[in-house]
């Protein structure tokens, strides 16, 4: 029983974790389409940095081709 609540609490943590960095990319990739459209290539590699350190895949963050 013990091994199954910490396996609960890792799996609810992870998934937390997962959430804050997808709002966190959302609000970066917010700010640069704000600052610059289209996006030059130079925020692309931002974002896509940002989303490395986030430890996102892409199918997390499902950008369009700008």
């Amino acid at each position: 029983m013990r091994t199954r609540c910490r396996l609960e609490a890792l799996v609810t943590a992870r998934f937390k974790t997962h959430q804050q960095n997808l709002q966190t990319y959302q609000q970066a990739f917010t700010i640069a389409v704000r600052q610059e459209f289209p996006l030059s290539a130079a925020s692309r590699d931002r974002l896509r940095q940002t989303q490395q350190q986030l430890e996102l895949a892409d199918r997390d963050i499902k950008v369009s081709k700008l």
